[in-house]
């Protein structure tokens, strides 16, 4: 998961990048300028194939992650789908001088293939960092706390009781939802 974040963080910035040379030509004089600047190198060509190689990565590492069911959260999920269209946009434009009515032009579209992916893994990126609070479930569903907290809940004999300072950190989880949850768990370990 480490990959595809790190590598979405790359093809963001690179987006970003390509984006400063691109829109503001766009919106001032309606046409893209290839050369003539000493930021066109920096802000479209280095970007560009460094974007490109690092959306397949990310989009190969989404698809594995995909497989293994790991991609849970939303914004996970985001970013992967943001990947993927990503390197399907690019596919397109690549093929498409293939097609008997192609002029070559098509490869224009490589830029906004990319800024348009692209938007939608930052908009990942924020969703899977904005802070939000851990459920109840996802705090005790896993590991030997959680094990002893459910057979607590069913009224079973835990074989794997809490440590004194994980108790104290439940019963002050619990009391925040249920004042007399809390010390029922506290007062048996």
């Amino acid at each position: 998961m480490r990959f595809l974040v790190g590598c979405s963080y790359v093809s963001v910035v690179c987006a970003l990048l390509i984006a400063g040379w691109v829109l503001p030509q766009l919106v001032t004089t309606g046409s893209i300028t290839v050369g003539g600047s000493p930021a066109f190198e920096p802000l479209f060509v280095y970007p560009g194939p460094v974007g490109f190689v690092v959306c397949i990565m990310a989009a190969a590492a989404s698809l594995i992650l995909f497989g293994r069911r790991r991609l849970t959260s939303a914004g996970h999920r985001l970013i992967a789908a943001g990947q993927v269209v990503t390197v399907a946009l690019f596919a397109m434009c690549i093929a498409s001088p293939w097609l008997p009515s192609a002029t070559g032009w098509e490869l224009v579209a490589l830029p906004g293939a990319l800024l348009i992916g692209q938007t939608a893994v930052g908009a990942g990126l924020v969703v899977s960092r904005s802070p939000r609070r851990p459920s109840l479930t996802r705090s005790f569903g896993v590991g030997r706390i959680g094990r002893a907290w459910r057979s607590q809940r069913r009224g079973v004999s835990a074989t794997i009781t809490p440590k004194r300072n994980e108790a104290r950190w439940i019963s002050r989880s619990l009391r925040a939802r249920s004042p007399s949850a809390g010390r029922a768990i506290h007062s048996r370990v």
